[in-house]
């Protein structure tokens, strides 16, 4: 048979009347709640609609980007160079990135080149 009503108790705070509970400016804990627990950088979860576009990408600095990579892949993943970009990636018809281009960017300047 089933309780008639079948909830959870809760224990109510007394609080005078009238009185709503609030955080002082900087005493909240709890904004940094989400952004700890996903391990997203503190600054984009706070920053409003001016986080989501690509160009907040570049106000990121390669120590968040690290700390922010490092508890998702192994170790010899982990980039050695962060280069951010203006230019959309070179595609193929199929929409897949052509590292090729990627590569001949990148070594460019270089005098000693490496095949891979």
């Amino acid at each position: 048979m089933i309780a008639p009503y079948p909830c959870q108790t809760v224990v109510e705070v007394d609080r005078p009347q009238g009185a709503v509970p609030h955080h002082l400016p900087g005493t909240n804990k709890f904004l940094s709640e989400f952004s700890s627990r996903n391990g997203v950088p503190y600054e984009a979860t706070r920053g409003g609609a001016e986080t989501m576009y690509p160009d907040y990408r570049q106000k990121l600095e390669r120590e968040e980007l690290c700390r922010f990579l490092e508890c998702r892949i192994a170790r010899f993943k982990m980039p050695r160079h962060v280069e951010f970009s203006e230019e959309p990636l070179p595609k193929t018809g199929t929409g897949k990135i052509v590292k090729r281009e990627l590569r001949e960017q990148f070594w460019r300047d270089k005098n000693l080149r490496v095949q891979g």
